[in-house]
Formats: structure tokens, sequence, C-alpha cells
């Protein structure tokens, strides 16, 4: 390949560097404030085995 076409493609890796760097993501809280409820649990007991 020449040099033309291999400056070409860096400058096409740098614009898509850089546009995948101006993508602000949505800003997270460091530590989420409340109660982390846990699994659901059945309650079904008291079948005709659980004697």
């Amino acid at each position: 390949m020449d040099k033309n076409t291999i400056n070409k493609m860096k400058e096409l890796i740098e614009a898509k560097k850089n546009k995948g760097n101006n993508n602000s993501k949505k800003n997270r809280p460091d530590k989420s404030i409340g109660y982390v409820m846990g699994a659901k649990r059945t309650k079904k007991t008291g079948g005709l085995f659980d004697k």
C-alpha cells in the first residue's frame, strides 16, 4: 500500500476513536443509596410431604 492510503486509514481510525470517546455515558452514582432487594422466595409450604 502506498503512504497516502495508510495515512488515510490512520485518519479514519483516529476519527472513530474520537467519536467513541465523545459519547458520554449516563452518569451513574458511585454507590446506590437505599435498600437492595434480594431474590423473591416462594412461600409454598405445608404440603403432604412437608411433615
